[in-house]
C-alpha cells in the first residue's frame, strides 16, 4: 500500500511541476499525505488548491476531513459550510467515483450531515449522504434507515433504492434488497445504474456474493 502512494505522490509531483498553476495536482497531493496521516502537510497542499480554485466543492469537502481530524471543529465546519454554499448537490452527494472519501471517516461524516439535519431533517441530499457514508463503513443498520427516509423525499431516486438494496442485502434480507434492486430498472434510464442493479439481481440469484460483495460499487 505504501509502495502505491508512493508511486502516486510521485506521479502527483511530476504533474504539479510540469503545471504548477493546476489546482488538482495540489488536491490530489494533499489526499496523499492525508491517508498517510500527514495531516499538515495535506493542508498546506488542500490551501493552494483552493486558493487557485476557489470555486471547487469538494476541496472545501475534503479539508474538512484534515481539520476535523486536527481537531479545529471551527475551520472544518467553515468548509462544510462554503462547499455546501457552492453547490448543495456537490457537497452533499459524493459522485460515485468518490464514496471512497468516507471510508473510515463516519465520525466525520456524521458532524458533517448531522449539522444540516438537525436544521432540516428533511434534506434528502443530506440524508443520502450520510447514508451512503453508513454504507461504506459497514454501518448498515443506520444506512437502511436514513436511505428510507430519503426515499419518502424522494422515492424515484435510484442511486437511493440502490443503496438501500445493498444494504439490506448485507443484513440479509433478500426480499428487501431484490425489490429495491428491481426498482433501479424502473426508475431510472442510467445505464451504469442497470449494470449494478442488474448484477446485483444476478449474485442474489446465483448465491455468489457476501456481505462486502457491493461495498465500494
Amino acid at each position: 500500500m505504501e509502495k502505491n502512494l508512493d508511486a502516486a505522490l510521485a506521479i502527483f509531483e511530476q504533474t504539479r511541476s510540469l503545471n504548477p498553476g493546476w489546482a488538482v495536482s495540489y488536491f490530489d497531493i494533499g489526499s496523499i499525505y492525508m491517508e498517510r496521516g500527514d495531516l499538515q502537510t495535506a493542508l498546506e497542499n488542500f490551501n493552494k488548491a483552493v486558493s487557485l480554485q476557489p470555486r471547487m466543492p469538494l476541496f472545501y469537502v475534503i479539508r474538512s476531513i484534515a481539520h476535523f481530524k486536527l481537531g479545529d471543529l471551527s475551520s472544518a465546519h467553515a468548509d462544510q459550510d462554503m462547499a455546501v454554499g457552492l453547490s448543495a448537490s456537490d457537497a452533499l452527494v459524493m459522485v460515485d467515483v468518490n464514496l471512497i472519501v468516507y471510508e473510515g471517516e463516519l465520525d466525520w461524516a456524521k458532524d458533517y450531515y448531522n449539522r444540516i439535519l438537525d436544521k432540516n431533517p428533511r434534506n434528502a441530499l443530506a440524508l443520502q449522504g450520510l447514508a451512503e457514508a453508513c454504507l461504506v463503513n459497514q454501518a448498515f443498520d443506520e444506512a437502511v434507515a436514513l436511505f428510507t427516509r430519503a426515499l419518502a423525499l424522494n422515492p424515484k431516486e435510484a442511486r437511493i433504492l440502490l443503496g438501500r438494496g445493498k444494504a439490506f442485502f448485507a443484513l440479509q434480507k433478500m426480499g428487501e434488497a431484490k425489490a429495491d434492486f428491481e426498482q433501479v430498472l424502473t426508475a431510472t434510464e442510467k445505464l451504469h445504474l442497470h449494470r449494478l442493479a442488474n448484477d446485483a439481481l444476478k449474485k442474489i440469484l446465483t448465491g455468489g456474493m457476501n456481505e462486502n460483495s457491493f461495498i465500494g460499487d
